[in-house]
């Protein structure tokens, strides 16, 4: 694998468009680390293009099985049914909600009493 690091430098013959070269260098740009930085970027994104390539039927059987039997963890996670969370709501109780206390009456009355 690549990485951002410092590198072994070996020096290479490139064959340039005069014009670009002479611009590039006119703005002052480092065509060395312009060029190692493009490349960089290039490679890894060829490297991801045959990886994914190289493991698309893996790919394909794991979304094919998550299509059938869905998420394991979707499964694990406590997801209340919405509706059951605001069913005193929807019909009007207003008191839906409201903190009771061991004796069922509003928690706040059960402790203004004592």
């Amino acid at each position: 694998m690549l990485r951002e690091r410092s590198a072994r430098k070996r020096a290479v013959n490139l064959f340039v468009d005069t014009e670009l070269l002479d611009e590039a260098r006119r703005l002052r740009i480092n065509i060395s680390e312009t060029l190692e930085r493009r490349l960089r970027t290039i490679v890894r994104a060829e490297q991801e293009r045959r990886w994914l390539e190289d493991n698309r039927d893996a790919i394909a059987s794991i979304n094919a099985f998550i299509d059938r039997h869905g998420l394991v963890a979707s499964r694990l996670r406590y997801r209340p049914d919405i509706r059951s969370c605001l069913g005193p709501l929807v019909h009007g109780d207003r008191s839906a909600g409201v903190p009771r206390g061991h004796d069922g009456r509003d928690a706040h009355e059960s402790t203004r009493e004592h």
